[in-house]
């Protein structure tokens, strides 16, 4: 069996009557989803906050390790500076070991040509001393030059042990660059291993953001289809409500209407879609005015200065200037038809500002629940 307009207008009624029934209806006309809705969207709403507290740490973590990335970085610019200084002083050590290699051997060759004239001056003094009795001028000279030559052996050998003292100190000197160079290369080696310890811990983050990324992604895509269907919530919400608002602008008419029409009765839908085809039919209107003055909501005929006059009400749960314009603009309509003043007039629960100047501006009357706000 159908469920007809005057069953759905008793069940409205009911519902004004016993507002606790509400929620049993909504229980049996909406989905368990529909139902639960509400606490989806703020569990939604919960986890996104949590989700942006979380980017907000991990942002704050990124930003640090990025500062220590730059750090280390610095360090080991200043690091590869002092490696290479000692590179460049192990070269100059270098250099003058050559050098100080160079002047030993000549001291040996030196040493090994004094010991050949030591010998050729013993044999020379052997014949000296043969030759003693003959000449001690000479022996006297020779004595001179042997000690000359005994000096000269004492200086050698002194600057040889300056020599051997520079060597040891070259050779301590050499032993502690090799030792900071391997206490160089350890640390080297452990800031390799810090910096690859570094690099595993960004591409783990990475990782991390990206599956945050991806899980926001899907958070948005919840709440943009949240959001679809909230939207057409409200749109079947507002299609009720006009509904509910058409038929208690019908049923109220005398009530609310009183202050413009005296002697008032609605307007039925069929007696006036009748009239209209006459109208169509003596070239009063055409069939397309004929359609839009059908689309009015509510039709009131009665008496206004003791003559016949008329409402051409458009009903909206929210009033803007759309309404009132085809407010003004089906009104003008049915005053072609009938030949009598039409008021045109819009009623709804809330209003829009800009709408309510237009309706002051075109002389359209505005009701708010029932309630005169804007009058001619």
């Amino acid at each position: 069996m159908p469920f007809t307009i005057e069953e759905f207008h008793d069940l409205v009624r009911l519902l004004e009557q016993h507002p606790e029934w509400s929620a049993e209806l909504r229980r049996l006309v909406l989905s368990q989803e529909l139902l639960t809705l509400p606490e989806l969207v703020k569990g939604l709403a919960e986890l996104q906050q949590r989700t942006e507290v979380r980017l907000e740490q991990l942002s704050a973590r990124v930003t640090a390790l990025a500062e220590a990335q730059q750090r280390t970085e610095a360090r080991l610019e200043e690091l590869s500076a002092r490696v290479t200084a000692l590179a460049e002083a192990q070269q100059r050590t270098e250099v003058r070991l050559e050098q100080l290699s160079a002047r030993v051997t000549a001291l040996a060759e030196a040493q090994q040509r004094t010991e050949g004239r030591l010998e050729e001056l013993g044999a020379r003094v052997t014949a000296l001393a043969e030759a003693q009795q003959r000449t001690e001028v000479r022996l006297e000279q020779l004595s001179a030059r042997v000690t000359a030559l005994a000096e000269a052996q004492q200086r050698t050998e002194g600057r040889l042990e300056e020599l051997g003292a520079r060597v040891t100190a070259l050779a301590e000197a050499q032993r502690r660059t090799e030792a900071r160079l391997e206490e160089l290369s350890a640390r080297v080696t452990a800031l390799a291993e810090a910096q690859r310890r570094t690099e595993a811990r960004l591409e783990e983050l990475s990782a991390r953001v990206t599956a945050l990324a991806e899980a926001q992604q899907r958070t948005e895509e919840r709440l943009e289809a949240l959001g679809v269907m909230a939207s057409k919530m409200r749109q079947d919400l507002d299609a009720l409500l006009g509904i509910d608002l058409e038929r208690r602008y019908r049923e109220r008419a005398a009530s609310y209407f009183q202050r413009f029409l005296r002697r008032i009765r609605v307007v039925d839908h069929e007696v006036l879609a009748l009239r209209l085809d006459d109208a169509v039919d003596a070239g009063t209107i055409t069939p397309d005015e004929k359609e839009e003055i059908l689309l009015l909501d509510v039709v009131v005929q009665g008496q206004r200065d003791q003559q016949d006059a008329y409402l051409a009400v458009e009903v909206s749960s929210t009033i803007d200037t759309d309404d009132v314009q085809r407010a003004v603009s089906r009104a003008a309509l049915l005053g072609k038809v009938t030949g009598r003043p039409v008021i045109p007039a819009v009623a709804g629960r809330q209003l829009h500002t800009i709408a309510a100047d237009e309706a002051a501006k075109r002389s359209v009357v505005c009701f708010l629940d029932g309630r005169i706000v804007v009058a001619p």
